[in-house]
């Protein structure tokens, strides 16, 4: 009987290894390169910059991916309500005409934006698990996180158009925002 405990302690020993090494959290690179999750440089948001996981980089759209984001991130940080708009769905515009728009983000800055995952979602488009920071005036904070510095994460829909890929809206119920 103690023999077989040992062989058992031994085996799930063993397992617990080769899991660890296979679970193993990936980091997050840019431009190719292994580094660990970035944190902000500089002060807030950061800088301009969007980060990878290795599971993101696998992804044959990867590159596509991050000029999408990094376009769009771009142009809110310059306040170019054009270039935001080529980075959307067609609805998106319409429920953010440019006055409204130019308003909601006159003092927005984005960065260290983190790109964690890529999945398959239904009718051909795509879910995009991704944290940033943004900085606003605190009179342009969400009512509910009166805060001028905020840590999103959120998932994001996705569409593959004409047009090529372009954001839709977040996925209901998966964003959260915290204080920097």
């Amino acid at each position: 009987m103690a023999g077989i405990l040992v062989l058992a302690l031994v085996a799930a020993t063993g397992l617990g290894l080769l899991a660890r090494d296979v679970y193993r959290p990936a980091g997050l690179t840019s431009a190719g390169t292994e580094s660990a999750p970035p944190t902000m440089v500089g002060e807030p948001p950061g800088e301009l910059k969007i980060w990878t996981t290795a599971d993101v980089d696998l992804n044959s759209r990867r590159d596509e991916l991050v000029d999408l984001l990094g376009r769009h991130f771009t142009a809110i940080n310059t306040r170019n309500y054009d270039a935001w708009a080529s980075t959307v769905v067609p609805r998106r515009v319409a429920e953010y005409p440019r006055g409204k728009w130019l308003g909601d983000f006159s003092t927005s800055r984005d960065g260290t934006v983190n790109l964690y995952r890529v999945e398959a979602a239904q009718g051909g488009a795509l879910r995009l698990m991704l944290s940033f920071v943004s900085t606003q005036d605190l009179a342009h904070a969400p009512p509910d996180a009166q805060y001028t510095c905020l840590q999103w994460r959120a998932v994001y829909s996705l569409i593959d158009t004409a047009a090529g890929l372009r954001l839709d809206s977040v996925t209901s119920g998966s964003a959260a925002k915290s204080p920097c």
